[in-house]
């Protein structure tokens, strides 16, 4: 049996226990928040709204395919079809902003085909950030 001072000092022991590991706790969920602030701040994705659902026809592969196509201000940007639906459609480069697309057709093309691929693996959300998609433009256009 316990003595009235021991069974103080361990409820003592476990508030100072319950108190570092909340500040511990609360200190790492802190940091997290910080680096995903400061990494959403520099980095910028490809689209991942859809404009219609996937079809899906129980076994069959899907089909895709994708359409580049040329904007008034001379970008480019993309659709991608799944079975003759368009489900998603690109209208801008990752962090240019509204309207400004792709520098060219080829560059357009070549990330279209890597959002194609994270379909077909499956990788969901299919997005690029722009770092992927600036490592991924210059080894396929050297």
């Amino acid at each position: 049996m316990l003595r009235k001072s021991d069974e103080q000092n361990i409820v003592l022991m476990k508030r100072k226990l319950l108190f570092i590991i909340t500040s511990c706790f609360l200190m790492f969920f802190s940091a997290s928040i910080f680096a995903q602030e400061v990494n959403q701040q520099s980095i910028h994705y490809t689209s991942s709204h859809f404009i219609n659902p996937i079809p899906f026809d129980g076994n069959k592969e899907i089909d895709y395919k994708y359409f580049v196509f040329e904007m008034k201000n001379g970008t480019f940007g993309y659709e991608i079809i799944a079975d003759e639906v368009v489900i998603l459609k690109q209208m801008e480069y990752p962090g240019k902003g509204e309207g400004n697309g792709f520098e060219t057709g080829k560059d357009a093309e070549v990330v279209a085909k890597m959002v194609i691929a994270k379909l077909r693996n499956p990788v969901m959300p299919p997005v690029l950030d722009s770092n992927h998609i600036e490592k991924l433009l210059l080894l396929h256009n050297q």
